[in-house]
C-alpha cells in the first residue's frame, strides 16, 4: 500500500528541493504538495509532474486539518518573510498539532542552526519555540537544522546583499559553515524511507565550510559573475534592518556548530560550495 506524503512550502526552494528529491527517489508513494494557489505557475507545475495539489492556507488551521487527512509523513517549513517570526511560529505550531492529530508517523521540520543556543535571533527563536512544541506532544519527528544557504548566492541580488553582509560582519579569515539546499531535499527523502534510523534526530546540516574571500573566488571561477563583495560604510551599517544585524552578528561571534566530517561520513551527497556552483539548480 503506497504511503502519502505532504509537502508544505512545495513552491519555494526548500520545498521544491523535497519535491525534486522525492520524485527522483521514484518510491511507492502518493506525493502532494500543500498550495495556495493551485492555478499558480509553479503550482501547475508541480501538477504536471504527476504531484497532487492541495489547497489549504496556513493562516487557516480548517484547511490544513483537511490537507493532512491520511497522510503519513509531512515535510514542513514556513517563512518569517511575510508575517515576521511571531507569525512563522503561529504557522509551525498550528501544522504541528494538525499533524498529531491526523495521526502523522513521520513529520520533518525544517528549522534553523543555532536554534537551540539562544541566538537571540528572532527567526532562530521562533523556530526553536516550533522544535519545543513538536516535542512536547509527541510529534514523530525529525529535525532538520539548515546553515546559510549556498542558493542565496545564485541570483544577482541576493548575491550582491549576502557577500556585503558577510564582508561587513564576518571577519576576514573566518569560515562560514553552508549547505545546498537540494541537500535538504535528499535528506528529506532518505529520512522518510529510513524513519527507523531518523526520528527523533535534530541534524544540523552543512556541507562546507568556506571564507568569504574562498567563496567568491568558486564563484568567480565557476561563471557566477559578477561577483562583487563590497563593504557596508559604517555609518550605514545601523540601516540594514536589526533582524539581520542580529543574524550576522550571530554567525561571526557563536556561529554555526554542524560537524561537517561526521556528516559527510553519514550523507556522502552533501554538496561542497565548490560542486555546488559548478551547478547552482537544486
Amino acid at each position: 500500500m503506497s504511503q502519502s506524503f505532504l509537502v508544505i512550502g512545495a513552491t519555494g526552494n526548500q520545498g521544491g528541493a523535497v519535491i525534486n528529491a522525492l520524485l527522483r527517489d521514484g518510491g511507492d508513494w502518493n506525493l502532494k504538495a500543500l498550495v495556495r494557489n493551485p492555478s499558480s505557475k509553479r503550482a501547475q507545475a508541480l501538477g504536471r509532474r504527476g504531484v497532487e495539489l492541495v489547497r489549504a492556507d496556513l493562516d487557516d488551521a480548517g484547511s490544513v486539518n483537511q490537507a493532512l487527512a491520511g497522510v503519513y509523513g509531512v515535510y514542513s517549513v514556513q517563512s518569517p518573510e511575510a508575517g515576521g517570526p511571531e507569525r512563522e511560529e503561529k504557522q509551525g505550531i498550528m501544522v504541528a498539532d494538525a499533524a498529531k492529530a491526523a495521526g502523522v508517523a513521520h513529520f520533518v521540520y525544517s528549522s534553523v542552526a543555532g536554534a537551540d543556543r539562544r541566538s537571540g535571533v528572532p527567526h532562530f527563536e521562533s523556530k526553536w519555540q516550533v522544535e519545543q512544541h513538536i516535542a512536547a506532544i509527541g510529534l514523530p519527528a525529525t529535525i532538520i537544522r539548515p546553515t546559510l544557504f549556498m542558493d542565496n548566492f545564485a541570483t544577482f541580488k541576493f548575491r550582491l546583499v549576502m557577500l556585503a553582509m558577510l564582508r561587513s560582519f564576518v571577519p576576514e579569515n573566518q569560515r562560514t559553515q553552508m549547505v545546498a539546499v537540494r541537500d535538504i531535499g535528499m535528506l528529506t527523502a532518505k529520512a522518510f524511507a529510513e524513519p527507523k534510523r531518523f526520528v527523533g534526530r535534530a541534524i544540523e546540516l552543512a556541507g562546507d565550510a568556506v571564507t568569504r574571500g574562498e567563496l567568491v573566488r568558486l564563484l568567480r571561477h565557476h561563471g557566477i559573475k559578477p561577483a562583487p563583495s563590497m563593504n557596508i560604510p559604517g555609518w550605514m551599517r545601523g540601516q540594514v534592518p536589526e533582524e539581520y544585524q542580529l543574524m550576522m552578528n550571530w554567525i561571526a561571534g557563536k556561529g554555526f556548530e554542524a560537524d561537517i566530517s561526521q556528516l559527510n561520513a553519514e550523507f556522502p551527497f552533501l554538496t561542497s560550495v565548490d560542486r555546488w556552483a559548478q551547478n547552482p539548480e537544486f
